[in-house]
């Protein structure tokens, strides 16, 4: 029963560790000065809006959108029409688009990558303001920005997944089938966010 205490005690705060992390994610991305959008594939043609950071939030307003779902309508089947079937895993699309509405024009940059989150497709969108000054500048803090964040999302990974084999090989062989059971079902669900997330940092 003890151990079976200190099992749910180490997942509890496993648990807060990676929802910590989580929110240390998103606070890198709403730093970036590019436009980050994730969308979740449904099932049908349905898509929704899983994340969006501040700096999409700000382009909207620099072009024209009043909300993100008009915006990815206008993705959709204004500029992508047709074309997000073909889109794979391994090759980014990348457009740039002079968008028109209420006599006004803004010109942005969008890079289209699919990936899967937890077996579910999805959709990562990057954005830039390409009117904006000093464009060759942004483009090089994008590039700087990026491996940036890459390299602080695999940081804390490594020991997390290395904690979770300890917790097993020390906490299985004193479990029952059925905590043990537990265990195994726990810990694999922490193992499967730690394996997207480094896929997402690639």
């Amino acid at each position: 029963m003890a151990s079976f205490k200190e099992m749910v005690e180490k997942i509890k705060a496993y648990g807060e560790e990676m929802k910590k992390y989580s929110e240390y994610l998103k606070s890198i991305l709403n730093h970036l000065p590019i436009s980050v959008v994730l969308i979740k594939e449904e099932r049908g043609e349905g898509k929704e809006l899983e994340y969006y950071n501040q700096s999409f939030k700000k382009l909207l307003e620099t072009c024209f959108f009043s909300t993100p779902e008009e915006f990815l309508d206008f993705i959709k089947k204004g500029v992508f029409e047709g074309e997000v079937e073909r889109f794979s895993l391994e090759t980014p699309v990348y457009k740039s688009v002079n968008v028109k509405r209420d006599g006004k024009e803004c010109l942005i940059g969008i890079t289209v990558v699919k990936t899967q989150l937890l077996k579910e497709g999805a959709f990562l969108l990057i954005l830039e303001n390409l009117e904006e000054k000093e464009k060759l500048k942004k483009l090089s803090m994008w590039k700087e920005a990026t491996l940036r964040m890459a390299h602080e999302i695999k940081n804390p990974l490594t020991p997390i997944n290395l904690s979770i084999q300890r917790l097993k090989r020390k906490l299985a062989p004193q479990l029952d089938e059925e905590s043990k059971e537990l265990l195994y079902k726990i810990t694999g669900v922490i193992e499967r966010y730690v394996e997207e997330l480094k896929n997402l940092a690639t």
